[in-house]
Parts: structure tokens; C-alpha cells; sequence
């Protein structure tokens, strides 16, 4: 098996996954896109685009919602990983030794949910979850943090300055550890970009 792509280059497919050219559109400016590298296949989730009324919706639907498999979870990022997961599941397919969901602010939100239906929709198969500003998603939910624990790895990433990373508060958790990383600009929409995050992520050598 090929090593597992580093971090900053999953940042820089995070990025890639906000311009045109998916691999499945949804009603409801849903989106991924499927970037196969080797042994591995990279599933990529958007974020929130700043013209899309439907994105910023889906960020405020912060009331938790059950679904099924994952147990309770932030509304607009569970129900968004439900529809996503029906439309995806048959194009993971059999044929990658890893498969690595990865987003940036609310498509790591989804990200997670979306491993963690991997994990429980598909036991045995390796994979991994790295989100890049990701908001919280789990709501008082243990089997969120049990499901991505079963992962080769799962990491979301927080840029000092960043307020993203930091909300919804208590009782949401995120189900994996957060990394904090790099330096402040003062700004947090320039330190919300995932681009920031790739860049400090290669000077770490992660």
C-alpha cells in the first residue's frame, strides 16, 4: 500500500473540492467530489459558499437531530451527511486500501458525520477523517467519538484566531481530537482559510 497522503496535501484537495467539477450534486447545493490517489481514495466536501443563502441555513440549523447510526448530531450537518451517504455509498466501491473524508469549515462538519456513517455502515474498511476548521458536530454523543475512534486516524484542525473550529459550544463536541496550529493574523476570516491551513500545515511538515 502507498503511505497515506500528508496532511497539508488534504488540505490542498479541500480546497479544490469549492470549485466546479464534482463527482455528485445534490438538491440542496450538496456536493463531494471522489479524488483517488493510489492505494487510497479521497472523499472532499466543500464548505459553506458565501453566495449560497442554503449553505449559511444549513450552518444555523444548530438543533440536534437523530440519525440513524451516529446517534444525536448538529441538524444541518447530520441531515446533509444522510443525503450525501445515500447518493456516495455505492461509489466508494472495494477497490482502495483507504478511504479519507476531508472538508473545510462546514464540509468538515459533514465530513465527520459522513466517516462515522463509514464506520458504522461499513465495519473493517480503513479509513480516516482530517477536517480543516471543522464546527462541532456531535451533540452529547458518545457513539460519534466511538465510531471515529475506529478510524486509521481522525483530526480536525483549528488555526489560532479561527472562531469556526470553536462553535457550536457546550454540550457539541467534535468526536476527535482538535490540533491547534499556527499564528493569529488578527483577522479571523484570513485565519478561517483553508489555504492558511495547508500553508501551515507544510511548514509543520504534516
Amino acid at each position: 500500500m502507498t503511505a497515506p497522503l500528508r496532511h497539508w496535501a488534504l488540505a490542498e484537495i479541500a480546497a479544490d473540492a469549492y470549485r466546479p467539477g464534482y463527482s455528485a450534486s445534490l438538491p440542496g447545493d450538496l456536493h463531494y467530489a471522489l479524488a483517488p490517489r493510489g492505494d487510497e481514495l479521497v472523499v472532499a466536501l466543500p464548505g459553506t459558499q458565501p453566495t449560497m443563502a442554503i449553505d449559511w441555513l444549513r450552518d444555523m440549523r444548530i438543533w440536534p437531530s437523530w440519525v440513524r447510526g451516529i446517534g444525536p448530531v448538529h441538524s444541518g450537518f447530520g441531515k446533509a451527511a444522510r443525503a450525501l451517504w445515500a447518493r456516495m455509498a455505492p461509489d466508494l466501491g472495494v477497490h482502495h486500501a483507504l478511504v479519507t473524508f476531508v472538508g473545510h469549515s462546514l464540509g468538515a462538519g459533514v465530513g465527520a458525520d459522513l466517516a462515522a456513517l463509514h464506520a458504522y455502515h461499513r465495519p473493517g474498511v480503513a479509513f480516516r477523517f482530517v477536517g480543516f476548521a471543522g464546527p462541532r458536530s456531535g451533540f452529547c454523543n458518545p457513539w460519534l467519538h466511538r465510531l471515529l475512534a475506529e478510524g486509521v486516524e481522525a483530526v480536525n484542525y483549528a488555526r489560532c484566531g479561527d472562531l469556526v473550529p470553536h462553535v457550536p459550544t457546550f454540550p457539541y463536541h467534535h468526536g476527535c481530537k482538535t490540533v491547534t496550529i499556527g499564528r493569529s493574523t488578527g483577522d479571523w476570516i484570513a485565519d478561517h482559510a483553508v489555504l492558511r491551513y495547508r500553508d501551515d500545515l507544510r511548514a509543520l511538515d504534516l
